[in-house]
């Protein structure tokens, strides 16, 4: 166990009344507070909820320094997945319980320590143009040169930025995977007698604009498919006259091109309407894409619609 748990609140009755009668009440205050701190946060870690718990261990440590709340923060922030800052929280534990003279406690944390190794990410950082006087933090804390040769990190987005003197600073949000070694190099800073590089262009999905156009191009395929229909059923349904030398007395044939015509003008109806229907989905889809990048070539013409370029 990381500290006496039971009873869990004795400790703090008796620091109670050491505040009454102690003269250093100030600090007999801070240690009851610590106490009644560290106890919910027992109750919280033992239900399982670490993210309850974890203010609370810190704010007891902030209090009163101790090898057991350090444990505790460490046992919590690898729950929460933030195996890095365990390790250090170890450490410090560590630390902490040696300068105590608590040998037992010093190895048990060493352990700990150690047995999160291969749980750990770890960053690289390369500066392709160091000069004079360059720092880096992440996440608001500086990293001494020493660090950037795989410094333990937690997973997750981290917000870089690298400063020197009479030079522009550089800020970019990076990220670290799961149990991953990751190299973050950082570009040359630019002087501030110089104009800042510009931005990258944002990367254009031509995808839909491509398929807005091909979807443009069927509906036309399809208007002039349904137009060659048209003409058919007009011309059959021209050709009945033919078969009525009488007027009303026609052949046979009369009727069979009756029946090719009506059919003709039923299939130009439907491709006429799914053609409409297509050219308009596919302006919606323009009116709604990104613009193409430049090395795109589109040509339209009557056999249809030609897309080059780069993909």
């Amino acid at each position: 166990m990381l500290r006496r748990r039971v009873p869990r609140y004795f400790r703090a009755t008796v620091v109670s009344l050491v505040t009454v009668l102690s003269p250093s009440s100030a600090f007999a205050e801070d240690e009851v507070s610590a106490e009644m701190l560290f106890a919910r946060a027992l109750d919280f870690k033992d239900a399982g909820e670490c993210g309850e718990a974890l203010p609370l261990f810190i704010a007891s440590h902030r209090l009163a320094p101790s090898v057991g709340s350090l444990l505790n923060i460490a046992d919590c922030e690898r729950a929460e997945g933030r195996s890095a800052t365990a390790w250090h929280r170890f450490q410090q534990a560590a630390s902490l319980a040696a300068s105590l003279g608590d040998e037992k406690r010093a190895v048990f944390a060493r352990q700990r320590a150690d047995d999160l190794e291969g749980e750990i990410s770890r960053v690289e950082v390369v500066l392709v143009e160091p000069v004079p006087g360059i720092t880096v933090s992440v996440d608001g804390k500086r990293w001494t040169s020493e660090q950037w040769n795989g410094n333990p990190t937690d997973p997750g987005e981290h917000q870089v930025v690298v400063r020197a003197p009479d030079y522009r600073p550089y800020e970019r949000s990076l990220s670290v995977g799961p149990i991953e070694r990751v190299t973050w190099t950082i570009p040359a800073l630019v002087p501030f007698d110089q104009p800042p590089l510009p931005a990258a262009p944002p990367e254009v999905d031509d995808a839909q604009w491509f398929f807005g156009w091909a979807v443009i191009g069927v509906g036309g395929a399809s208007l002039l498919t349904s137009a060659g229909l048209g003409i058919g059923a007009l011309t059959h349904d021209n050709a009945i006259g033919d078969y009525c030398p009488d007027g009303d007395a026609c052949l046979p044939e009369a009727a069979d091109l009756q029946q090719t015509a009506l059919d003709l003008e039923r299939a130009a109806i439907a491709t006429v309407t799914a053609g409409a229907s297509l050219i308009a989905v596919g302006v919606v889809l323009l009116a709604t894409a990104d613009a193409p990048g430049e090395d795109v070539e589109l040509s339209v013409g009557l056999s249809g619609v030609a897309i080059r370029g780069h993909f």
